[in-house]
């Protein structure tokens, strides 16, 4: 519930685009949940792969997701 909550303060201030927008010149990836996904997806990240996980008995999907670096 602290990481949502995190996470919703940093997208309303749009500090996550920021961050995300400054780092072009290294190539990035991480695990994005369903509902991150698509903010990811309009800022040029491609999905690697899907994922399930099951954590305590509760089945998730999440997708492994990266950003190439910019070649200029």
């Amino acid at each position: 519930m602290i990481v949502y909550l995190f996470i919703k303060i940093i997208r309303i201030k749009g500090i996550a685009i920021t961050i995300l927008e400054s780092s072009t010149d290294a190539a990035i990836s991480t695990h994005a949940s369903i509902t991150a996904k698509t903010f990811f997806e309009k800022r040029g990240y491609k999905v690697i792969k899907e994922q399930i996980v099951d954590r305590q008995g509760i089945t998730l999907i999440n997708y492994v997701i990266e950003r190439q670096t910019c070649v200029i």
